[in-house]
């Protein structure tokens, strides 16, 4: 039984390819039975994925990214009510910033120590993170395509599911335009390796092929870091194996601990301050300059210049690609 289970939607505002969309075809086929029980898997993440240390520094009142703006008007929300957030995890030297409505049923604390859950290099795909209260009663989230950037809403304190799952999304896109030239997901690759498993997961991994490999990557997560892996929890999940063993063939060193914070997109950007009795003479600075006694600047932003890795091809071909999550 599913307290809180995840369905999607899928919304592609411009897709300019310039090759033919591989064929979107999934197989439909029977739910595991029992199915994974993601109610549990709330749990076992809790327990596997240990908190990372972190600080948490607030914003002068009043000041904000032009993107936390941006979507604080696109969700008709009072922005003085905003706060933003800088927080700072001990295994990276760049901040993630967070912005919080004042009716977002998550702390900030909450919020940074779901987050700092995750392994580095799943939160590396992540941007800036955006929180406020339910939307029509469900607690949710939502991830906006390239840049990363996480919207939730409602109480997920105790659902770090979604935040798995958001920035898997985001980790599917990053990997599978660097690899494939195109999302992974819609791959004829993972349609063939999902298609050879008689099984799903659950009801929502059937949504579409985007959300079977969000689904599946809750549960790598989990297997990587149990010591005995799920099989001890959940014994069907080896029937799920080829469209497992396809996600870790993509970003399977992504869900790993101990490895070099290499965060993938910039966030200089300008700051929005909303005058006039904001302190408008002091204004953060979002550019990064890694440490140079102790880090290789190569590690860190390295998407700065928009040419490595295609970034630029990339944000042509695709402008904007919209994953929402909620519960039911």
């Amino acid at each position: 039984m599913h307290f809180f289970s995840l369905a999607s939607s899928l919304a592609l505002v411009s897709l300019a390819l310039g090759t033919p969309a591989p064929p979107k075809t999934i197989v439909v086929k029977p739910v595991l039975c029992p199915a994974i029980d993601f109610k549990k898997m709330n749990t076992v993440l809790t327990a596997v994925l240990p908190k990372t240390p972190r600080t948490i520094k607030e914003w002068p009142w009043g000041q904000m990214p032009k993107t936390c703006m941006s979507q604080t008007e696109r969700l008709k929300l009072d922005p003085y009510k905003m706060k933003v957030y800088e927080i700072l995890y001990e295994d990276c030297p760049r901040p993630w910033y967070v912005c919080r409505h004042e009716t977002a049923e998550m702390s900030i604390e909450a919020i940074a120590d779901n987050f700092g859950r995750l392994p580095v290099a799943l939160r590396d795909f992540v941007r800036y993170q955006f929180a406020t209260g339910p939307r029509n009663g469900a607690a949710g989230g939502t991830v906006v395509l390239p840049r990363g950037d996480v919207t939730y809403w409602g109480n997920l304190t105790d659902n770090q599911n979604t935040f798995v799952h958001e920035a898997v999304h985001a980790a599917e896109f990053y990997r599978g335009y660097k690899k494939y030239g195109g999302l992974y997901a819609e791959s004829k690759h993972w349609m063939d390796e999902y298609n050879k498993d008689d099984w799903r997961s659950d009801d929502k991994s059937a949504k579409s092929p985007v959300e079977a490999f969000a689904q599946m990557g809750i549960l790598a997560l989990i297997d990587k870091h149990l010591p005995a892996g799920l099989t001890i929890f959940e014994p069907n999940f080896k029937l799920l194996s080829h469209q497992h063993n396809a996600l870790l063939d993509l970003i399977g060193d992504d869900l790993d601990f101990g490895v070099t914070c290499n965060r993938k997109e910039p966030d200089d950007e300008p700051i929005v301050c909303m005058g006039p009795k904001v302190d408008c003479a002091n204004m953060p600075d979002l550019k990064f300059n890694p440490p140079k006694e102790s880090l290789d600047p190569a590690h860190f932003g390295v998407w700065r210049s928009g040419s490595v890795n295609g970034s630029r091809r990339m944000r042509q071909r695709l402008q904007t690609l919209v994953l929402a999550s909620t519960s039911e």
